[in-house]
């Protein structure tokens, strides 16, 4: 539990600038994610599990405008930065 609890401390110290930070990290994650995305009808539903700032989801929702999202995680920090790209998102 105490490396929980400092995994979560150390996520929500990064939260406001991580996006600058991995740019080059997200930006290829996101990019091998929506080329690997199943070329089948629309989904109707995402979940996320460790959704971090929500820039996986936004880019998700960018391309699926009517998709229902579900995000998940630990870090509040974190969490507060992608409610705010996504209010639309359960989380």
């Amino acid at each position: 539990m105490v490396l929980l609890e400092t995994v979560k401390a150390h996520y929500d110290r990064l939260a406001e600038t991580y996006e600058k930070r991995w740019r080059s990290y997200n930006q290829s994650q996101i990019e091998w994610v929506l080329q690997h995305w199943p070329k089948q009808n629309n989904p109707q539903t995402v979940l996320d599990l460790g959704c971090g700032t929500g820039l996986m989801l936004q880019k998700i929702k960018e391309r699926y405008p009517d998709i229902t999202m579900t995000a998940v995680e630990a870090s509040r920090g974190m969490l507060i930065q992608a409610q705010q790209k996504l209010p639309s998102a359960n989380f």
